[in-house]
């Protein structure tokens, strides 16, 4: 379960981000002499909230990606998180 959603590991989610994007290629459509205005830490963030979570273990972030974990698969009826999100009256 884990070892599917494991994504990496870097020191800071923003640095995972920036060698994620780098190494699949994402930022090549922008030129080159722009790439630097490219805001690593507003993707890092936007990640976070979308697409991965982390765990710091020691000096390291490790990042997993939301989409492979078990409680994904379920709506939030189906494993009683409807009730969690009541207000009170």
């Amino acid at each position: 379960m884990f070892s599917e959603a494991y994504a990496g590991t870097a020191d800071t989610l923003e640095n995972w981000c920036t060698e994620f994007l780098e190494e699949t290629g994402q930022l090549e459509s922008i030129p080159e002499n722009l790439r630097h205005y490219f805001d690593y830490a507003a993707y890092a963030r936007d990640m976070e909230i979308n697409d991965v979570f982390t765990i710091s273990h020691n000096s390291d972030t490790l990042v997993f990606w939301h989409r492979y974990l078990p409680w994904n698969r379920y709506s939030g009826d189906q494993i009683g998180l409807s009730k969690c999100r009541q207000t009170p009256k």
